[in-house]
């Protein structure tokens, strides 16, 4: 899947033609970094993904101007085109996962990749930001916790969970939230 993902994202900018192709590329951009962990993608994944790219579109402008959040936007063209029923609630994101420091960008895919294949709805922000503009971004995808990777984890392998409606922080080791790959918690 990573390699469709990064052809797609790819193709689509070198194809862009004009302002909106290349905001297109970057919705496209988005959605394939958000899913390129997967091995396949259901539709919880897309519904995600499309959350994902819509944060990307919307930071590739210069100056927004103003007009339908581009989440927005994709959510109209699928109810348009029948792709989106009105009457399913939105899905809350179990965890989304930050990265403290550009250091821990690997460890962020990889904790994402483990919660998912245990069974979890996982997310991330695919650009580096800083820690208070991935929380926001959390806070936007009605994540229910944020897995926080710091230099904790880099020293001790230990993961901070933040309890997005309480704030309550509390530090675990990453075999206490995750299972071994290949193994069982």
């Amino acid at each position: 899947m990573a390699g469709v993902a990064k052809a797609i994202g790819y193709g689509s900018l070198m194809g862009a033609r004009g302002n909106s192709g290349v905001i297109l590329s970057q919705i496209l951009r988005g959605l394939t970094a958000g899913l390129s962990t997967l091995d396949s993608i259901d539709g919880p994944d897309l519904a995600v993904g499309l959350t994902a790219c819509s944060s990307s579109a919307q930071s590739s402008l210069v100056t927004p101007l103003g007009g339908e959040p581009t989440a927005k936007v994709l959510e109209i063209l699928l109810h348009q085109k029948g792709l989106l029923d009105s009457q399913v609630p939105p899905r809350r994101l179990e965890y989304f996962v930050a990265c403290a420091d550009a250091a821990c960008a690997k460890a962020m895919y990889s904790v994402a990749a483990r919660l998912r294949a245990a069974g979890h709805s996982a997310n991330f922000s695919y650009k580096l930001g800083g820690l208070s503009k991935q929380l926001k971004e959390a806070s936007s995808q009605n994540a229910a916790r944020c897995v926080i990777i710091g230099q904790e984890y880099l020293d001790r392998q230990e993961l901070v969970i933040k309890d997005m409606l309480s704030g309550e922080q509390t530090q675990v080791h990453v075999n206490q939230l995750l299972p071994e790959p290949g193994g069982t918690t």
